[in-house]
């Protein structure tokens, strides 16, 4: 695949990838303050919203080439994917918030970058796992 394929790539998914954060922060906000679940359940229901939004969109938009007609195989596969994203995220950012005092206080700099490290590993594991060619696929069994 040439580089400017897979620089197009990255731009759509980085775009959706904001636009399920949009999705993720209202759900979460929503199930919250309305309709005053736990943080943790609706943080739960709000990244589960959040992906199934993204796969969505991901799967018609970004990689709709490579989409499988097992839609629920897939979506599986992406959830799985991006919680691994998840996992590095919050990993990243509890690694910063306690490495120094700066990253402490400005934690909102500390979630971004997390969230910038999530971005290539959401991206590297849906390209290379979730969106693999079927060619690919093949040659690798």
């Amino acid at each position: 695949m040439k580089t400017n394929e897979v620089r197009h790539q990255f731009i759509k998914f980085t775009f959706i990838g904001g636009c399920g954060f949009l999705v993720d922060a209202c759900i979460l906000y929503l199930l919250h303050t309305e309709l005053e679940l736990g943080l943790v359940i609706a943080r739960f229901w709000s990244f589960l919203v959040a992906v199934t939004v993204t796969w969505l969109l991901n799967r018609n938009v970004t990689f709709a080439e490579n989409a499988s007609k097992r839609k629920g195989a897939e979506w599986f596969k992406y959830t799985v994917a991006n919680s691994v994203g998840a996992g590095v995220n919050l990993i990243v950012f509890i690694i910063l918030v306690n490495l120094h005092d700066v990253f402490r206080q400005h934690f909102i700099v500390s979630l971004g970058i997390a969230s910038l490290v999530a971005l290539v590993v959401n991206f590297t594991l849906s390209k290379n796992y979730v969106y693999r060619k079927m060619e690919q696929k093949e040659s690798t069994r």
